[in-house]
């Protein structure tokens, strides 16, 4: 890479395998590999197949090197070797990269888009199961032919150019197939025409044993809708069973709507899901009824001793006492706690400003259950994902004297504390419950709620000792591809090493939260002089822990810094992290603008 990046000129001839459809641009292959030639003019004989001769220079590319052409020649036809179909094992850490391979699986999704979010033009994506359980990406730049329509579903040979998907570092992220023409896809075993012919299939069948061994990886379900978001997704419940339904059609389904469903089951949360499903509705049933669910059921044992979640996915209805109501960009977070159990439930954004949701009250809640895993896929915690306000009922407002008598019971409480010798332990078992609530349970940071409480109080000491703090939201990149292409529970692994690298890179002192989903912040002591150190701190962490093996994923932040002093004072801590995510999000899109040019000619 440092020898392409001075510019050596270069004289190549071989064959031209893949030409970009909307650039002069092309794969060039000969018997030792191919390489990526930038060519600047449009010349309408330089086709796949078309023999020439490329006279230029090298530069770095985005992960191989390329070849900026100065004289393209055209020799006449030529031919292109044929292929062999390569593991996933072979493929793996970007191998054959720049090679002429081909490659054997089964299509989840076609659709016709644009390279790189809104850049590159026109090209035909497909989503490939290659057995290794992510999916290739495979761009066909030739859109023309509709045949592409019949794709999903069938097991197929694909001949192209090894791309790669790589980050800022030049480090692969995952395979992507570059593929001329649409006849380069050679179909072995075509989809089902009607693939709702597929016999129907118990919910709680999927991913079950033996459940994928038929002619066709697809499965399809029926059931009743009890959640719809068109982003995220729809779950049906069919009998004593609920799945999540990823599908690519977009339409709002009432509450209710009986459907059939055919997709690919992968591994979701604690429960599988049914990825890039098609769906057809059946008709209008009466809505399903809430299963009844103490907080303390959730989560359960087996005879053996194993923790079970029998209600994953489905529908219930619970109660507890209201926490802390935490505002988020798309939904609030409603912490809540019942016995000795904490959970969070989730209402769609501005559904908490509809309801006089005080601290103390009690509520009784109804949504889906969905429950989260740990390393060893074993239930850890949970959540309600309620549906609308209308999912939320107050049984119980805060008592008058909870607020009007507050400073009286607070010092009647703590004279019995000193009196009763029982007071020892509830004290403790009152400490333990209010770490979990400040706690996020995949990572065992400070969750959002933690890190505002004790933000807050950091702030208000430095501002009356006059010291500084830095305050650093934080980002990971590319997330939504580590959950795309490997799965939710690798991106659970991905928040978990980023925590890792944050506590190695902070003192314990320092407040470090993951504040919800991919998004960080820490509250330290220092100005400019220690957000420098620490931002070289963090390339170094991140750095080690991309260089080790046995990961599937790289790691990298984008940050906002803030230097918080007393020119700041007038500032609560919320809005001192506003400041940051602000910055957070002003060098995140400055990342994807200059990866959006780095890839412009790949």
């Amino acid at each position: 890479m440092e020898q392409a990046s001075q510019g050596f000129p270069v004289s190549l001839r071989g064959v031209v395998a893949v030409r970009l459809s909307y650039g002069p641009s092309f794969f060039l292959l000969d018997k030792t590999g191919a390489i990526f030639v930038q060519n600047k003019i449009n010349d309408p004989q330089l086709q796949p197949g078309i023999e020439v001769e490329v006279r230029g220079e090298t530069v770095p590319g985005g992960f191989a090197p390329d070849v900026v052409a100065r004289s393209v020649k055209v020799l006449g036809k030529g031919t292109l070797p044929p292929t062999r179909v390569f593991s996933s094992d072979e493929l793996a850490g970007g191998k054959q990269a720049c090679n002429w391979i081909a490659i054997r699986g089964v299509v989840h999704s076609a659709e016709i888009g644009t390279l790189w979010r809104g850049f590159g033009g026109q090209v035909l994506r497909l989503g490939v199961d290659s057995g290794s359980g992510d999916l290739v990406e495979v761009v066909v730049f030739d859109t023309a032919s509709t045949s592409w329509e019949r794709l999903p579903g069938a097991t197929v040979r694909i001949s192209g150019i090894a791309g790669t998907s790589y980050n800022k570092r030049r480090q692969f992220v995952n395979l992507r197939l570059y593929v001329a023409h649409q006849t380069d896809i050679v179909m072995e075993r075509p989809a089902l025409k009607d693939p709702f012919t597929l016999p129907l299939r118990p919910i709680i069948s999927l991913m079950g044993f033996g459940g994928n061994s038929g002619a066709t990886n697809q499965a399809k379900v029926r059931g009743i809708v009890t959640w719809d978001q068109p982003d995220e997704g729809i779950y049906i419940q069919g009998g004593k069973s609920g799945v999540l339904i990823r599908s690519r059609k977009i339409g709002a389904l009432a509450l209710g709507t009986e459907l059939e469903a055919v997709g690919f089951p992968a591994s979701g949360g604690y429960s599988p899901t049914l990825d890039d499903a098609v769906y057809r509705v059946l008709g209008q049933k009466p809505r399903i009824t809430a299963l009844q669910v103490a907080a303390s059921e959730m989560i359960g044992r087996a005879p053996v001793g194993m923790p079970v979640a029998p209600y994953d996915s489905l529908l219930v209805q619970t109660q507890g006492r209201l926490l802390e109501v935490l505002g988020g960009h798309r939904q609030d977070q409603l912490v809540l706690q019942d016995g000795n159990t904490v959970f969070n439930a989730l209402l769609p954004k501005s559904g908490a400003g509809q309801l006089p949701l005080a601290p103390g009250s009690f509520l009784s809640l109804t949504g889906i259950l969905v429950v989260g895993i740990d390393s060893s896929h074993q239930p850890r915690s949970f959540e309600i994902r309620l549906r609308s306000v209308g999912d939320v009922v107050i049984l119980k407002a805060v008592p008058w004297w909870n607020t009007a008598r507050a400073g009286w019971a607070v010092a009647f409480g703590l004279i019995v504390i000193l009196i009763v010798v029982v007071a020892v332990a509830t004290y403790r078992h009152n400490s333990a419950l209010r770490s979990l609530a400040m706690t996020d349970p995949l990572t065992g940071l400070y969750n959002r709620r933690g890190f505002f409480l004790l933000a807050q109080h950091q702030w208000q000491r430095a501002l009356r000792r006059k010291e500084t703090l830095l305050l650093l939201f934080m980002d990971v990149d590319r997330f939504k591809d580590i959950n795309d292409t490997l799965g939710h529970e690798e991106g659970d692994n991905a928040l978990k090493a980023m925590a890792g690298v944050l506590q190695k890179c902070f003192r314990d002192t320092d407040i470090i939260s993951r504040m919800g989903g991919d998004e960080f912040a820490v509250l330290c002591d220092g100005g400019s002089d220690v957000a420098s150190q620490v931002g070289l701190r963090l390339v170094e962490l991140l750095d080690e822990f991309n260089t080790q093996k046995g990961s599937g994923f790289q790691l990298s932040l984008s940050v906002g810094v803030l230097v918080c002093n007393k020119s700041l004072s007038e500032l609560n801590v919320e809005e001192l992290v506003t400041r940051a995510d602000t910055l957070m999000y002003q060098q995140k899109k400055g990342k994807k603008q200059e990866e959006t040019s780095s890839q412009a000619l790949r």
